[in-house]
């Protein structure tokens, strides 16, 4: 890969090319934006790919500095660009990350990389960047953060419902799994994956979100679903909710059933 000279931005570390040739804030593949386990952002930065939409490149990804996957100091004012970027692209029919609920910070007092967890989403892993590093969280306003001793919740665990500047000598330094549920006044996210059993690509839709197209990325691609509490899910089989359907109330489903399996065109994702 060639060095960037677009620039790159903390944490995202991602640079557009519009087709004037021009650079401003991008976005990774939003499927790959938030996951059970955080696609690693923050390697060695001066770095760049191609990002492609339909087969044309509409811009380049950097890196952005060293440290743990995740949000750099002060990157969680990017969302809302990023989101925007989405949008532009054609990518999102709607905000995929809006209000943070949750996150994991490096150092105490809400220093160093933090890890933005959304309403509803739960990481069995963490990530081996974020594995027993967290020291201090923050909690929005109506939510809960888990964290586990272990992967796939196991071990010990504590639940916080407020910011906490220090987890303290016992729990410092020894999350791996971590989840976040949150009663309305946070958005919360409905999230589907390419694979079976949560696995592969992911993608989360805000509640109350409509989209009569899931994108050539994700049409017919959807195999199973997580929906958070509070909300339903609801898949179409063909785009503009047209076709058969299946709702799904909230719970976690590892398959969205054989006949459903790499069905889906467009979806609903309604919370009360």
């Amino acid at each position: 890969m060639r060095g960037c000279s677009a620039p790159c931005y903390p944490g995202f570390g991602l640079a557009r090319t519009n087709p004037a040739g021009t650079t401003g804030p991008g976005m990774r593949d939003p499927r790959h934006s938030i996951g059970q386990e955080p696609a690693p952002i923050g390697r060695r930065a001066g770095r760049t790919a191609t990002i492609r939409r339909d087969g044309a490149p509409v811009g380049r990804a950097c890196t952005g500095p060293a440290g743990p996957p995740g949000l750099s100091p002060g990157g969680e004012s990017m969302i809302r660009i990023v989101s925007a970027a989405l949008v532009w692209l054609g990518l999102s029919a709607g905000p995929v990350v809006a209000q943070i609920a949750c996150a994991l910070y490096e150092h105490d007092n809400y220093r160093g990389h933090s890890l933005v967890i959304g309403a509803g989403q739960r990481f069995s892993k963490v990530g081996s960047g974020w594995n027993d590093k967290a020291s201090s969280v923050k909690v929005g306003p109506g939510c809960a953060l888990t964290l586990y001793q272990h992967i796939d919740f196991g071990g010990d665990q504590r639940t916080i419902t407020g910011d906490t500047a220090s987890l303290g000598n016992l729990w410092n330094d020894q999350t791996s799994s971590a989840s976040c549920q949150c009663t309305r006044g946070v958005d919360r996210f409905c999230r589907f994956y390419e694979n079976v059993n949560f696995g592969g690509a992911n993608r989360g839709v805000a509640e109350n979100t409509n989209m009569n197209w899931v994108g050539d990325a994700w049409n017919d691609k959807i195999s199973s679903v997580k929906v958070p509490q509070g909300c339903s899910l609801r898949l179409y089989q063909h785009r503009d909710f047209g076709g058969d359907t299946r709702f799904f109330p909230a719970g976690d489903y590892a398959t969205v059933g054989a006949l459903w399996n790499d069905q889906a065109s467009s979806l609903q994702c309604s919370c009360r």
